[in-house]
């Protein structure tokens, strides 16, 4: 097993390229490798960019960087360091003992409505993490179960009660209502099932705050539902339909005083045609009405389900 090694300027660290078990995640946008820092002998994790999408959007991964660098909480995971060798650019992140959010709404062993409590201190842990953003003038703008890290101790176990939280993964972040990138399809970095109608139309002058609170509403759902609301749907034109344009449904049971919430966060007013027959404006303007009537922050949110959580007697 060959170590490769890194200087940065916060400490050395070394990754084994060559051994598949030590990759992590791989995907268009970067690839992580299991890593080392030599100097605590600490785990890490080594990201490296795609240097494909470095050259077609340099903005993004500059704000990226930033935002690595200055955006400092205990619910956002930790970058240790940043490398810039010529075309290549290394991150340093924090190695984080965790399950996603995706892990646990789908084990089996959580399905019961006792563990509702559980997961909505999740969400609400998330939302502190996003009201950090949203202040910073930075919308996350890929919201969704995978991105929410649970700490679990060495047994497997996370802490019930009071579940650490980590949103991870800020390679979509963009400053809010600008529209500084283009989501041209090929290069899109966030999940359909989680979009708002705002990000799907393309309508980026809209992609802020309130776009984050709609994939956190999405997000909510399938925490209390143990399924997404378009699981069955693989179509993605009809997935993008349903996102702009299909009401929230109860077609889980939720009970009524959660799905109130859940549908507040999710509001968008329903296109009566294919978005294809409106001008830019008028799809503007459609989209303007349900942001509108969305929860105003990730405070107002989070708020809510306290809310709901005391008058359930739930400890909060």
């Amino acid at each position: 097993m060959k170590a490769f090694p890194i200087k940065g300027e916060n400490g050395n660290y070394i990754y084994f390229p060559n051994e598949k078990d030590t990759v992590i995640n791989a995907n268009k946008f970067s690839t992580e490798f299991m890593g080392l820092n030599v100097d605590n002998k600490e785990k890490v994790i080594c990201r490296f960019l795609n240097p494909e999408v470095i050259k077609i959007n340099p903005q993004k991964i500059n704000l990226l960087i930033e935002a690595s660098k200055l955006l400092k909480h205990e619910n956002i995971t930790k970058t240790y360091d940043i490398i810039i060798e010529g075309q290549n650019i290394i991150l340093i992140q924090e190695y984080y003992e965790h399950f996603t959010l995706k892990d646990l709404i789908y084990n089996r062993q959580l399905k019961h409505t006792k563990y509702d409590i559980f997961f909505i201190k999740i969400i609400i842990q998330t939302l502190i993490a996003l009201e950090f953003l949203h202040t910073n003038k930075i919308c996350h703008c890929n919201i969704c179960p995978e991105n929410i890290l649970i700490y679990h101790y060495y047994n497997g176990r996370p802490n019930f009660d009071e579940p650490e939280v980590k949103l991870t993964d800020l390679d979509s972040i963009k400053l809010n209502y600008s529209s500084m990138f283009s989501y041209w399809e090929e290069h899109k970095t966030f999940r359909l099932l989680y979009a708002s109608p705002e990000q799907i139309l393309n309508l980026e002058n809209l992609v802020g705050p309130q776009s984050d609170i709609y994939s956190m509403g999405m997000v909510l759902y399938e925490t209390i539902a143990k399924k997404h609301l378009m699981s069955e749907q693989k179509n993605n034109f009809y997935i993008k339909r349903m996102q702009y344009s299909t009401p929230l449904n109860n077609s889980h049971n939720i009970e009524d005083s959660m799905f109130d919430i859940i549908k507040k966060a999710c509001a968008k007013k329903e296109f009566i045609k294919s978005s294809r027959y409106y001008s830019k404006h008028e799809k503007t303007e459609i989209v303007k009405t349900g942001i509108d009537h969305r929860f105003k922050s990730a405070k107002e949110l989070g708020l809510a389900l306290i809310k709901y959580m005391e008058y359930h007697n739930y400890k909060v």
